[in-house]
């Protein structure tokens, strides 16, 4: 039962390979888990920016009312005014 040396060396190098696919599968494995780990987060924190532009966007919609509202003159300087204005015109038409 005895086995030549160049068969024992072949059985070796054949289990090595195979030790050494099995260790480079596990490797790869690994990164591809951390790779998808990080598209996951990356997916989270992509929502959560979508949400915030959101967010910011409603704000500035609201800023911008305030702003055109704060740029007309207020309601009862526009009502005198025109008051003036009409009974400047009507005197005027005298």
């Amino acid at each position: 039962m005895s086995e030549s040396v160049e068969g024992r060396l072949a059985r070796w190098t054949d289990r090595d390979a195979a030790v050494g696919l099995d260790a480079e599968l596990h490797e790869v494995r690994q990164q591809l888990a951390a790779r998808d780990g990080t598209i996951r987060d990356l997916t989270v924190r992509l929502e959560q920016l979508g949400n915030r532009i959101t967010q910011l966007e409603l704000e500035r919609a609201g800023l911008q009312t305030q702003v055109v509202a704060l740029q007309r003159a207020p309601l009862g300087r526009r009502i005198y005014r025109t008051a003036r204005r009409v009974a400047g015109r009507s005197v005027r038409r005298r």
